[in-house]
């Protein structure tokens, strides 16, 4: 009883819309609105807007239904009804279920649609709608409280002059042999040591970070800032100041990476997103299955590097 009771009433304000648009639309207008009917909008928790287009009864409408037209919002899914006609004046109307990962205080939507006049298909534009962003989890406070030290602190002993400068000696002395035995077969080992030495520490950390997967925020912040880290080292596209949509957008168009890596990698940084400002949880098998996926990209950068490197 009370599904049909929702639907009759979203039945009627929809007529009721209607019929405002049949009383005042004037003849041949096309007219578009979007109108979002909840009041505060969630990271990742999809929410309802409706859109309308008010047109002449022989005119040919089309809604938007592609990701470009949307962004940054995305669509989960979608609810049609039944054109409505009065006095020549017809009314589509849809609902989209879109969701977000944006983090603005209040967020816009403004949508086109399409319309065939003659041999042409024109666009225009709806009315945009705001709604104001829920972050579930209040910031914290900043203030840090001052606490006085009275110990004993530690005073370095003033530089060894004379040893940095025999250090430096010794070290153009390697330098110039290593140029006389041949530099590149040295230094190409060189890189390879440093590649696997620094791999080595990224797996113990990786280690770490998945004896965590019970404390989930914990987990996910860890695990996004570690491939973050590690596929951006020189920061040329700064993965770890990107929002998640931002980072969607650059990691399709990293050609070293794989699509399905680059699928895995945006899935983690929506799933943090939804944990940490949403207060969703997921499952710990999704979690630890998501922590392979990650690692094995990871190893696939590491043989790549190692492998040019080796070259």
């Amino acid at each position: 009883m009370q599904g049909g009771a929702v639907v009759k009433h979203i039945l009627a304000g929809i007529f009721s819309i209607f019929l405002f648009h049949s009383l005042f639309a004037q003849d041949g207008e096309v007219i578009g609105s979007v109108e979002f009917k909840e009041g505060l909008v969630q990271v990742g928790r999809p929410t309802r807007v409706l859109m309308e287009i008010t047109h002449p009864e022989d005119m040919v409408v089309i809604f938007p239904d592609s990701a470009k037209d949307f962004f940054p919002w995305e669509v989960a899914s979608t609810e049609v009804f039944p054109t409505r006609t009065n006095a020549g004046i017809s009314v589509d109307a849809k609902f989209y279920y879109i969701r977000t990962f944006e983090l603005d205080s209040i967020q816009y939507v403004e949508l086109p649609f399409y319309y065939v006049l003659g041999q042409d298909t024109l666009t225009r534009y709806t009315n945009p709608d705001s709604i104001e962003f829920d972050p579930v989890i209040e910031a914290m406070s900043d203030t840090l409280t001052l606490k006085p030290h009275l110990g004993l602190t530690y005073v370095a002993d003033p530089p060894d002059y004379m040893l940095i400068f025999l250090v430096s000696v010794f070290i153009f002395i390697l330098l110039l042999v290593a140029a006389v035995l041949g530099y590149k077969p040295i230094m190409r080992k060189v890189r390879v040591w440093r590649l696997t030495r620094e791999w080595e520490k990224v797996k113990k950390a990786m280690g770490d970070t998945q004896g965590k997967v019970s404390q989930q925020e914990i987990f996910i912040q860890e695990l996004n800032s570690a491939w973050k880290k590690y596929l951006d080292q020189d920061r040329k596209i700064a993965l770890r100041s990107l929002t998640s949509t931002e980072i969607e957008q650059v990691l399709f168009e990293l050609d070293d990476l794989e699509p399905n890596d680059k699928v895995v990698l945006n899935e983690a940084t929506k799933s943090m997103d939804m944990v940490l400002y949403a207060g969703l949880s997921f499952e710990q098998q999704k979690m630890q299955q998501l922590f392979d996926q990650i690692f094995g990209i990871m190893e696939k950068e590491f043989n790549r590097r190692k492998g040019a490197v080796s070259a």
